[in-house]
């Protein structure tokens, strides 16, 4: 009675820091909003002037740029905040710092054995600088994309063949949302084809798994891709922009960080609105579509300048950013956290108890953000995983420095 007791008590102590710290993180969110209102105001005004939005229209939308998932999110956002500034900053970040939730699960799923590795990963991912600012934008996608991400990944962590095919049809349809928010982020699926690939070798039970898995995910994306096409004459695989960033990471010296690139940003987009007629920054499908093809193009007879730039990515996939403050502080969080996390990778295999998903899922998506993709901060869904890794080892850290203090003391 008296261990239930006390269990009891522990649950409700890590319920109430748990709380704690997304209290907080929300409010750090919903402060740099406030900071940057001109900013976010621009942003929603963009947003409401450009989608279809209680019956309004314009003549370019915007939000073809993101997927629909991201763009349902916000509509509804703008729906419930009365498109007024404060309430709609206070959901977004509300929104944001929600995440923690499945942060803290995926961690506890990830250590079980290690005693406040939850609580660690929310900590870490709650007071991150590039999820405090990233998740923050509006006309972006990160919250929506990081929520599917982690719900795919807690789904398919544990599936084995001897799954449910519920959570295979669950699997897919998370894939499917993911896909739906922004395709890129379908890489993430690399780890359990693989295991599906090895399974189907042993019993036939796993191609139905595979084949419900496929359809469910591909049922979920089909639909928009057949509709966008059709609406605008030419293929939209769930939003454009997809060719402008690959033609962008086809002109871009990557050999230097993202803030030392605003000149040359500005430079292209000016040469391609003069020489091709594209619009880099507001591009259409056409737009989209021409920008693709001149990159594919380019990447056909400069090979080594682009293979250059794949390997600057992602070597600085984690950090380039907009300013030199951001971009060494950035650095300065996530260099440990990958450290610590293949700590943790290593440590779990030793113990035959791989957290093989998990770092296939990160390196999956961050080779194809360096082949596909051109700006760092697309690479923000995917740091609730790498706090999730890294929690283990940072938990063990922090048990270990609390031991020598006790110990230093007494």
């Amino acid at each position: 009675m008296a261990a239930g007791k006390s269990g009891h008590r522990i649950s409700v102590g890590v319920s109430a820091t748990l709380a704690l710290v997304i209290i907080v993180g929300t409010v750090l969110r919903f402060g740099y909003l406030l900071h940057y209102q001109t900013q976010f105001q621009i942003e929603m005004a963009a947003y409401e002037s450009n989608a279809i939005f209680r019956g309004r229209s314009g003549s370019f939308d915007w939000t073809l740029r993101l997927g629909p998932l991201p763009r349902l999110l916000q509509s509804t956002v703008l729906m419930l905040s009365g498109e007024r500034i404060l309430p709609t900053a206070l959901l977004e970040a509300i929104l944001a710092t929600g995440i923690c939730v499945p942060v803290f699960l995926l961690s506890k799923q990830l250590y079980p054995a290690a005693p406040g590795s939850g609580l660690t990963a929310v900590v870490v991912y709650a007071f991150h600088p590039q999820a405090i600012v990233y998740c923050c934008f509006f006309l972006d996608h990160q919250t929506a994309t990081a929520l599917a991400a982690i719900a795919f990944v807690l789904l398919a962590q544990t599936w084995t063949p001897t799954s449910s095919r519920w959570r295979t049809a669950l699997c897919g349809g998370t894939l499917g949302l993911l896909g739906l928010s922004r395709v890129i982020m379908s890489a993430i699926v690399t780890p359990l084809v693989s295991r599906m690939a090895l399974c189907a070798k042993v019993g036939r039970p796993v191609l139905l798994h595979t084949a419900l898995f496929a359809l469910v995910a591909i049922g979920f994306v089909a639909p928009w891709v057949y509709r966008q096409s059709r609406a605008t004459g030419g293929l939209v695989p769930v939003s454009s922009g997809g060719g402008v960033t690959l033609l962008w990471g086809t002109l871009l010296d990557y050999s230097k960080p993202r803030y030392l690139l605003q000149p040359d940003i500005l430079r292209i987009v000016d040469e391609m609105r003069a020489r091709y007629g594209i619009e880099m920054i507001a591009a259409g499908p056409r737009d989209d579509a021409q920008a693709a093809r001149l990159a594919l193009a380019r990447i056909w007879t400069q090979p080594r300048r682009w293979l250059t730039g794949v390997f600057y990515k992602m070597g600085a996939f984690w950090y380039s950013d907009h300013t030199p403050r951001r971009t060494w502080l950035n650095l300065v969080v996530n260099v440990p956290l990958l450290i610590l996390g293949a700590v943790g990778a290593v440590a779990r295999y030793a113990r035959r108890e791989g957290v093989a998903f998990v770092i296939t899922a990160l390196l999956a998506a961050d080779l194809a953000h360096a082949v596909f993709h051109s700006m760092a901060q697309y690479s923000t869904p995917l740091l609730p995983l790498l706090c999730a890794l890294a929690s283990g080892p940072l938990a063990a850290i922090a048990r270990q420095a609390k031991h020598w203090f006790v110990a230093a003391r007494d």
